[in-house]
């Protein structure tokens, strides 16, 4: 199947026949403090009891404080929501479909009832609400949506897409995606022999869901560059478990002590354990451009692949982050980028959804066992792998219990943890193996075919289209199931293989493993030429260099062969970045002889049309595989794009002013009310001054996004342990009325907020904004060294165009 048809179906299953969005409306709320009011009641209230909110984030994240009367008590917020039907929206059976609610609701449409979720719902805070409507209580115009929210503990709200009215009589897509992965594919020939022509009559075959068709899968993953990870893993061999290490890329860790490249990464796979990607510096991927986003993914894949010479399947995301209320195409987007690196695995469950572009046909995934990442509990080990294993939807899509997810332990964690290992060890229907065994066996499981050629007498002859073993990322062999008939003998191209009971294990051929030696070139100034003798250290004569020519829109590829032996078999893989419509391009080259040499031209393909996707520096991969002399490698060349840090565009990122750390004893609020005014000049706010922009602003974060992350070097140590103040300017020129602004972080909150010379008392939304250039000043109190990155959201009841760049 072509690329362009994986992202056709993409756009199928991510678009429901005559879906109306309800998040382009405008969403207020209303605190009910007593908890025990009426729908009728709240409909009286006055208008200036409802506050605006932005449906698809936390009230707390949001800014409002809604106190409990008790610490355990539920608090009781009703949102709602008016909108009239466009003209052309017709359906037979309206649906309403929210994508989560925390943590229980009752939701009214017009005055009457038309569903709810309670406690006896399975992850009620999670999940994806589908409540049907009467077609007569739907209007054209008025329409009035009520949803009471009951808030059990900590953060609460309309908090995860989509919020939509869709017809649920609607034809929904069945495609189902074949080998979205563009995995090299190859063929078996099998066959069977029974003890008679009856049985060979009456067999039938089926590929396990697991390898030696266990019932379970037991494994592990530890995110982050921690030297405790050794331990971990000798902890882990000692009672037979296996399991995966994310890492970062070790130039995160190079200031400090350089020592957690190779030589850390080698020692982590030592006895069956493997890699997992988890960014090259640990950002939120959604709060980055489109193309850090890429390069984070991406470059990551490289580098830890050449430190192992394993290849790494899996992805775990920094932080749990991939989804944000603020960028609807982002998770989609992650998505897009792992299928075009080949990381057809991650450790979040949510993470699959078809609405979002992360299909399971793409990507397998866990079910998280999570103890405790200090204190590891015994009890809670036991309650969560009962609940795993008890719950039958859990064994048909992800049928993986992984412990993790940090090595942060105590020496009691240590212990308890060690405890509850030796209880769950050498389980004779589990499978205790690394993600990549995992990731490797179930997505061919999903895309392998089974198709039965003849039958002569009693022998059975069938044709298995399996993918390739480097692809997946494990030599893990497939284990097909005979049923009705018990096999006598197996072949697989005319090689015997072991019968065990009512199933065989097929390996792969050796021609299709995994390498055995990974090398990479980078060129991350784009050189058009690489340097005289350059030459592989793994693979001595060998070279790939990439450039990406901007003025032709093509990547060349330099291949040279000064070795003695052959390259055979060669497979090349463009993996191009998101603004790229075609993301991953296929080449089959017979090879390059010894002393040769060749260039691949590859014109770029079409581009997307959404500017976010231009934003940032391009990176782009050439993936090669191939035999050389008996031995199966993979060479990685890359480039990445040379860009103009200083074109800064009218956003955010680019526009507002941060200032220097302010001491507390330097803070001068009143000097900073009057700046905010749109007049003033804004002539420093502290004797420092204000932060310069710098490139990392601009290659690396969403154009919403502040960075208020200021200290570095010096200033580090100047202000460790200190509490001091950072204060943010931004003119903005709003268009229409009734605008409003949300500004939020994800660790710290704004002391205080100003709006063109007046301070705002705001427990939500910055309301007040004129029509015309509007200033907004605000000021935070960072503890010790903690930092954040803002995040400025605009109303979709006003359009916000910020003033040119400073």
């Amino acid at each position: 199947m072509k690329q362009a048809v994986f992202f056709i179906l993409l756009l199928i299953a991510s678009i429901i026949s005559n879906a109306f969005d309800l998040s382009k409306y405008s969403w207020k709320l209303y605190f009910d403090p007593s908890g025990k009011k009426s729908l009728n009641e709240v409909m009286k209230e006055p208008e200036k009891s409802w506050k605006p909110m932005i449906p698809g984030a936390k009230w707390d994240a949001q800014g409002f404080k809604f106190p409990r009367k008790k610490k355990d008590d539920a608090r009781i917020v009703w949102n709602r929501c008016k909108f009239d039907l466009p003209d052309n929206f017709s359906v037979k059976t309206p649906l309403l479909v929210i994508g989560a609610i925390d943590d229980l609701d009752e939701t009214y449409l017009n005055g009457k009832k038309i569903g709810r979720t309670g406690t006896e719902t399975s992850r009620y805070w999670m999940a994806t609400r589908k409540y049907k409507i009467p077609k007569e209580l739907l209007k054209k115009k008025g329409n009035e949506l009520y949803i009471r929210i009951s808030d059990l503990r900590g953060d609460g709200g309309l908090y995860m897409p989509p919020f939509k009215i869709v017809d649920s009589s609607a034809p929904k897509s069945v495609a189902v995606l074949e080998n979205p992965m563009k995995m090299r594919k190859y063929s078996q020939d099998i066959k069977i022999s029974f003890a008679n022509e009856n049985d060979a009559k009456k067999a039938s075959l089926a590929i396990a869901p697991l390898p030696d068709n266990k019932e379970w899968v037991f494994s592990a993953r530890w995110d982050d560059n921690k030297f405790e990870n050794l331990k971990m893993r000798d902890l882990l061999d000692k009672y037979g478990y296996k399991g995966t290490f994310y890492l970062n890329s070790n130039y995160r860790n190079s200031k400090k002590d350089g020592k957690r490249g190779t030589d850390y990464a080698r020692k982590l796979t030592k006895g069956g354990f493997t890699i997992g990607g988890h960014s090259m510096t640990h950002p939120p991927l959604t709060q980055i451009t489109r193309n850090e986003m890429f390069y984070e993914i991406a470059a990551i894949k490289v580098e830890r692949e050449v430190d192992t010479d394993i290849p790494l399947p899996s992805f775990a995301f920094p932080g749990g982050n991939f989804q944000n209320q603020f960028d609807p195409k982002a998770h989609s987007d992650i998505a897009r980028a792992l299928t075009r690196c080949d990381f057809h695995h991650n450790t979040y469950r949510k993470f699959i959804n078809s609405d979002k572009g992360a299909f399971p046909e793409a990507f397998s995934t866990v079910c998280n066992v999570t103890p405790g990442d200090r204190n590891s509990d015994c009890a809670r080990f036991d309650a969560q792998v009962a609940y795993i294993t008890k719950t039958e939807r859990l064994k048909q899509t992800s049928p993986n219990m992984t412990l993790g997810i940090h090595v942060w332990h105590t020496e009691k964690g240590w212990k308890n943890l060690e405890k509850s290992l030796k209880k769950y060890a050498n389980n004779p229907k589990w499978l205790y193996c690394n993600q990549n065994v995992y990731a490797a066996y179930r997505y061919q499981f999903k895309h392998s075919k089974l198709k039965k050629i003849s039958r002569q007498g009693k022998t059975v002859s069938y044709k298995l289209t399996r993918l390739n073993a480097g692809d997946l990322g494990d030599n893990v062999p497939l284990t097909i199931i005979v049923k009705n008939a018990k096999p006598v003998s197996v072949s697989v191209n005319g090689k015997k293989v072991a019968v065990s009971g009512d199933y065989f294990n097929i390996p792969h051929d050796d021609k299709e493993k995994v390498p055995i030696l990974i090398d990479a070139m980078n060129n991350p100034t784009n050189l058009a030429e690489p340097a005289k003798n350059l030459s592989s250290s793994k693979m001595p004569g060998l070279a790939f260099f990439l450039y990406f020519d901007k003025k032709a829109d093509c990547l060349k590829l330099r291949c040279e062969n000064k070795s003695d032996k052959a390259v055979e078999n060669m497979h090349v893989s463009f993996r191009l970045p998101l603004l790229y419509k075609k993301g991953i391009i296929n080449m089959e080259f017979p090879g390059i002889k010894p002393g040769a040499a060749q260039t691949v031209r590859l014109p770029l393909p079409e581009k997307e049309t959404a500017s976010e996707y231009n934003d940032g520096a391009r990176y782009f991969m050439a993936q090669v595989d191939f035999l050389h002399g008996k031995k199966i490698c993979r060479f990685y060349a890359t480039a990445r794009e040379q860009k103009n840090r200083q074109n800064l565009i009218n956003c955010p990122r680019d526009t507002a002013l941060v200032s220097k750390p302010i001491l507390e004893n330097e803070l001068d609020v009143e000097k900073i009310r009057m700046l905010s005014k749109p007049s003033s000049k804004l002539s420093g706010v502290t004797n420092p001054g204000w932060r310069k922009k710098n490139k990392e602003d601009a290659l690396k974060l969403g154009r919403k996004y502040v960075n208020i992350a200021i200290l570095d070097g010096k200033m580090r140590k100047q202000f460790r342990n200190k509490q001091y103040y950072v204060a943010v300017f931004e003119d903005i020129k709003v268009r229409k009325e009734n605008a409003f602004i949300y500004c939020l972080t994800g660790r710290i909150k704004p002391e205080f907020v100003f709006l063109n010379g007046k301070e705002i008392k705001t427990s939500g939304p910055i309301s007040g904004l004129k029509p015309g250039v509007n200033r907004l000043a605000l000021v935070f109190k960072i503890n010790g060294i903690r930092t954040s990155s803002l995040v400025l959201s605009l109303s979709p009841e006003g359009e916000i165009v910020p003033r040119k760049p400073f």
